[in-house]
């Protein structure tokens, strides 16, 4: 996980088998052990500024000494969520109307926001910057990259 530079990031590593255990728990790499064969649904939870990002995945333990087995590991990479502004046609001249960003990117500046303030996002076409500035404090700007949708 990329975090803003100094800010600490806690991981939590998890499983659905009672007897399996991380050693340590606690860090961003982990050794998992488990005295009995079977699946395990393992989980790690990375979190920074109040932000998470949660990976699962499904590991195999063998019998002790077994020399042959299967394992099957599947996974699908999942977009990061994205915020799609509709512009009216009213402000909007071109044949295209629709500009995209990245929600974990403006959910960061939405944190460091007081709360109570505005935010205004300033758009000027769909593939240019957006900037985020707010009306309580003309030093904060921001600007989030568009996304191709």
């Amino acid at each position: 996980m990329i975090a803003p530079v100094g800010d600490p990031v806690t991981y939590v590593w998890s499983s659905d088998c009672a007897d399996g255990t991380f050693t340590p728990p606690d860090a961003a790499t982990t050794q998992f052990s488990k005295p009995t064969a079977g699946a395990c649904a393992v989980t790690v939870t990375a979190t920074s500024n109040g932000f998470s990002v949660v990976q699962s995945f499904v590991i195999a333990v063998f019998p002790a000494g077994a020399t042959s087995g299967a394992l099957l590991i599947s996974t699908a990479f999942v977009s990061p969520p994205t915020i799609q502004i509709s512009l009216s046609d009213l402000f909007c001249s071109q044949s295209s109307n629709s500009i995209g960003f990245n929600a974990s990117y403006v959910q960061q500046v939405l944190g460091v926001i007081p709360e109570g303030t505005d935010a205004v996002l300033g758009l000027s076409d769909e593939v240019s910057p957006g900037v985020i500035s707010t009306t309580a404090d003309s030093q904060f700007t921001y600007v989030v990259m568009p996304m191709r949708l």
